[in-house]
């Protein structure tokens, strides 16, 4: 059982509200620990640590509300509280000591950031606010342990955030890449498809999509050997890949199985491609049906018309055609 052992609270949550939340009261139970097991010399407000732990461990309880339901651009926001909460707490800091514990914390939201946002937002975001938060140490502790408290501050999340978001990178390629023929895969197609279905829908623009299957591969991997029929994959996705558009997606979606994703692409414009690739996909015979996004039609639909617009060639075509013509 999947869930077995987990509370119901846990299992409708996601990856991303689990580690904002856990952020968040991480942050909390920091603030009303230094205020109280472990005060300062010159206690601040009672007010201070009671306000910056109560709206901590409050946007916790918000975020295990909203679970699976919280998205990317809410977490961002409520990270972005995060990060008020620790420019107020270093600017407020009595030591320099206690102004580099809440400035360590923001380590800990540069690398969410890195982890769930793209790349490129994450290093904005994280690294302005280390250049702000080193230059509120350094300019009131001025002192070389403040200047190098800053430097490995500023070090140390920088390479964080290059390992995370790299890690993240060749993570994500690999989940959604197929590894024989270098190609999308059917879950990175799935990601791509849904991707342009919201596309075509703010912008009503044209989508094909080529729903592709080789003839008799089967026969080649009996009679030649499933190491030939790597060989004969490899160079169709080649093929298809030097066919196509940069921006048109090529993916491998089943053992013999291509679909080509086609933005801004009508039905006769799609057929014309299909007419060309005939001449260069020549590694095996294929089949192949054609489908144009309708509105309102969901992805499987979609991916169904194509599918049987191709067994429907298959069936007229006889499917006999000579597998290999090299």
């Amino acid at each position: 059982m999947p869930h077995r052992g987990r509370s119901r609270t846990t299992r409708r949550q996601s990856e991303l509200s689990l580690a904002v939340a856990a952020m968040f009261l991480s942050g909390g139970i920091f603030a009303g620990l230094a205020a109280s097991v472990f005060p300062p010399e010159n206690r601040p407000p009672l007010w201070v640590p009671i306000f910056v732990s109560g709206t901590a461990l409050l946007v916790t309880l918000l975020v295990l509300w909203r679970g699976s339901r919280l998205r990317l651009g809410s977490a961002a926001l409520t990270s972005a509280i995060y990060l008020v909460i620790l420019l107020f707490l270093i600017a407020t800091s009595t030591s320099l000591g206690r102004s580099t514990v809440a400035a360590m914390l923001t380590v800990v939201v540069i690398v969410l950031y890195a982890w769930f946002l793209p790349t490129k937002y994450a290093r904005l975001v994280g690294y302005t606010c280390l250049v702000l938060f080193a230059t509120i140490m350094v300019v009131r502790y001025r002192s070389n342990d403040a200047y190098l408290t800053a430097v490995a501050l500023v070090g140390l999340s920088i390479l964080l955030t290059e390992v995370f978001g790299r890690f993240k990178l060749n993570l994500e390629q690999s989940s959604l890449t197929d590894h024989l023929c270098e190609v999308w895969n059917r879950r990175g197609f799935d990601v791509l498809l849904e991707k342009e279905i919201l596309t075509v829908a703010r912008t009503r623009e044209p989508l094909a999509m080529v729903f592709l299957d080789l003839d008799g591969f089967k026969g080649i991997n009996d009679s030649r050997g499933h190491h030939e029929g790597d060989i004969v994959l490899q160079e169709v996705s080649r093929a298809l890949v030097e066919g196509v558009r940069s921006g048109d997606c090529v993916a491998r979606v089943g053992g013999d199985e291509f679909v080509l994703l086609l933005p801004r692409t009508n039905t006769i414009e799609a057929q014309l491609l299909v007419d060309r690739l005939r001449g260069q996909v020549t590694a095996c015979g294929w089949s192949a049906g054609i489908a144009e996004y309708q509105p309102g039609e969901s992805s499987y639909e979609f991916i169904k018309r194509a599918d049987n617009e191709m067994m429907e060639q298959k069936r007229s075509r006889g499917g006999q055609h000579d597998p290999v013509s090299r």
